[in-house]
């Protein structure tokens, strides 16, 4: 989006995964952009020259920098004065599921409330995201907090598990958070399983919010 935005400007897609890049310089080749370029690099490290360019863009990465603070720096830096930025977070530690009455899943909602709180000093919260953009001297900042409804209902249940399961990476997956907890592999798996059954079936929906924050340097 911002390529086509700014069809006569220079994009710069940074992400630690090389494999992430190769896909998205295989789509941009597909659909004709030549004016982007990528690097492979984490957000505490940006190799780019300070103070070069007009806008910064960053979607549900932050959560994955080991110094937040560092991060937002990194991305303070490289814009000029004035220039815009415009970032969006999803808030997991604050992710919570709704069952409708009568679901037995209390096992689950137990075992979700454990890992919210063994992320909660890996994850990102509202403070800790404005408090980062106030310190890295921002002069102008707004930001937002949007509630967004996680409804599975007929997703696949092997589906909703993996995606339970694996699908935040490193640290903040839930099987990592859960490792050396009381619970096993099976037990682990056999609340995930119920948790699916319900969500697929419409009986249990998550709420998730996100934070937008955006301003000037």
């Amino acid at each position: 989006k911002a390529a086509r935005a700014a069809p006569r400007g220079r994009v710069i897609a940074v992400d630690a995964s090389p494999r992430c890049l190769s896909q998205l310089r295989k789509k941009c080749d597909n659909i004709g952009l030549s004016n982007v370029e990528t690097a492979v690099a984490r957000l505490e490290h940006l190799p780019l020259e300070s103070a070069t360019f007009d806008a910064g863009l960053c979607r549900s990465a932050l959560g994955y920098a080991g110094e937040l603070d560092k991060a937002v720096a990194e991305m303070s830096r490289v814009l000029l004065h004035g220039g815009r930025f415009s970032v969006f977070e999803p808030l997991t530690g604050e992710m919570t599921w709704n069952a409708g009455e009568g679901e037995n899943v209390i096992e689950f909602i137990e075992m979700d409330k454990v890992i919210r709180e063994r992320r909660e000093s890996s994850s990102i919260d509202r403070a800790k995201l404005r408090g980062a953009f106030e310190r890295a001297g921002f002069g102008s900042c707004e930001s937002l907090v949007v509630h967004f409804d996680l409804g599975l209902e007929g997703r696949d249940e092997e589906e909703i598990i993996r995606e339970y399961l694996f699908d935040l990476p490193g640290r903040l997956s839930a099987v990592d958070v859960l490792e050396n907890s009381e619970l096993t592999d099976k037990d682990i798996m056999d609340k995930a399983r119920v948790f699916a059954c319900s969500a697929s079936a419409g009986r249990i929906k998550g709420e998730l919010p996100c934070m937008f924050i955006w301003g000037a340097k």
